[in-house]
């Protein structure tokens, strides 16, 4: 990234001689006020600085600092610091970059394109040491590498050439990271597609290539950047995604993506999508209620991931995620608890409501669901506890009804003092229950849900124990 700065402008103004030789007379202080405030509005016009800098505020600057006989040196350098603050004024203070984010190639990874200049070779040092250079025609579209905001747009240069005054002239987008890095992307043809605070994807279209400023001939710049604790702007590695690797494994003269990368990038690609679609069920579970405060979310995508570059087909991968999602419903539960197999249960709702005799289904699940029992009651029946116990979970599960006349609902379970739980389930979404609440015996909990072409619903009562093989139900005797 080249300098933004004025410095070279201060030594066309004052060549080779100390500012304090130039400012013998009001007249030569104020021609080289003029001069500078000249290359700032230019400066301005082009985004080379951020909008908050006031050119009003600036020359009074610029002119205190002149008449207070500064070295030539002292005075470049402030000036330098000065506009470099208001270049990256829209960049946080000591951002960490993220090691492990992967960046996309800024450019069509479908046509290779050589790197003509790598991380510390004699065109990158100091803070750009960990920029490289890729030889791209003009015109060459120009794709962002990674997600982020345009913070800044310099635009509107046409020359380019080895000419020191063309060093700040380059059409460049910096893009914003959501870590507090930035993107930079230099020497850019003029009539640049992005504005500032616009939002950007990786692959987006951000400009075409060109040579504009300080260039030898066409190509794109690219670098990664923060701002220190101390303001200062340094480049910072990272990796392209389809190398696997760090920018110093980069070979001067080579096509990039290479064959190789090129297929590693649709393995990881093949990869990122089977991880994606195994954890839309983890963040159905979570969104729902279905996990307990403890399910480790990351981790789990971590595993997944894990799992699937093994080579784990989707199917065993899907039995370990519910799995999962299993463990966490039921974490509260005790494991092999010494249950009240004489325990009571009064019928989940108020018999004098209910007009006709209801129907019970004594089983309607199997294996560990082999106890369930279910009851055929009308719409909106109010649910009462069964027995007394803590609410652990509430399971808001979205309707994904198999035919017109079905419907999932919604479930609330309840544990008991005896290690035991109760899952109240196909309930209506109106919950008059909250996580954490103890509730006696008869206790309103919900009311049953409706289904889209009749007048009954369902309730069902299924008790739980947790035991060193597995979930597993057990029988509920109901009575007064």
């Amino acid at each position: 990234m080249r300098r933004t700065s004025l410095i070279l402008l201060l030594l066309l103004v004052f060549p080779a001689s100390d500012l304090q030789a130039e400012q013998q007379s009001p007249h030569s202080l104020e021609a080289a006020v003029a001069e500078i405030m000249e290359s700032v509005h230019e400066a301005l016009e082009h985004g080379r600085t951020g909008p908050e800098l006031d050119p009003v505020l600036m020359r009074e600057e610029i002119q205190g600092r002149l008449r207070a006989r500064p070295t030539s040196e002292s005075f470049k350098e402030w000036l330098d610091d000065r506009m470099n603050q208001s270049m990256y004024s829209f960049a946080p203070l000591g951002a960490i970059h993220d090691q492990s984010a992967a960046y996309g190639f800024p450019f069509d990874e479908a046509t290779p394109r050589p790197m003509t200049s790598g991380p510390g070779d004699r065109l990158h040092q100091g803070k750009d040491w960990n920029a490289v250079d890729f030889g791209l025609p003009i015109g060459t579209p120009v794709l962002a590498s990674r997600d982020g905001v345009v913070a800044r747009v310099v635009d509107g240069y046409t020359e380019g050439g080895l000419e020191p005054r063309l060093e700040p002239r380059a059409n460049t987008v910096l893009v914003l990271h959501a870590d507090g890095s930035f993107a930079v992307y230099a020497h850019l043809s003029p009539g640049i597609p992005v504005s500032p605070g616009q939002q950007v994807r990786i692959g987006d279209w951000i400009g075409s290539s060109g040579n504009t400023g300080y260039s030898s001939g066409p190509h794109l710049h690219m670098a990664v950047y923060v701002l220190t604790a101390n303001t200062r702007v340094e480049s910072v590695p990272w990796v392209f995604a389809d190398l696997r690797g760090s920018l110093s494994e980069l070979v001067p003269g080579r096509l990039y993506p290479t064959q190789e990368s090129r297929a590693a990038g649709q393995r990881d690609q093949l990869l990122d999508r089977g991880v994606d679609q195994a954890m839309d069920s983890v963040h159905r579970a979570v969104d729902a209620g279905q996990t307990g405060p403890e399910f480790d979310a990351e981790g789990v995508q971590a595993e997944i991931r894990r799992r699937i570059d093994r080579g784990e087909d989707t199917a065993a991968v899907s039995k370990w995620v519910v799995a999962e999602i299993n463990t966490s419903l039921h974490s509260f539960a005790e494991l092999d608890p010494v249950y009240d197999d004489r325990a009571i249960y009064r019928l989940p709702f108020e018999e004098a409501t209910v007009t006709a005799r209801p129907r019970m289904e004594k089983v309607i699940g199997q294996g560990r669901h082999r106890n369930a029992v279910g009851f055929r009651l009308p719409r909106q029946t109010r649910i009462l506890a069964s027995r007394s116990g803590t609410v652990e979970r509430i399971v808001q599960r979205p309707e994904r009804a198999k035919s017109p006349s079905s419907t999932s609902g919604h479930t609330v379970i309840v544990s008991h003092d005896d290690g035991s739980f109760c899952a109240y389930s196909k309930l209506s979404p109106d919950i008059d229950v909250s996580i954490g609440d103890w509730i006696e015996v008869g206790q309103v909990i919900g009311e049953t849900g409706s289904t889209r072409d009749s007048e009954s619903s369902e309730i069902h009562l299924t008790v739980y124990v947790k035991t060193s093989s597995g979930l597993d139900s057990i029988p509920i005797t109901f009575g007064p």
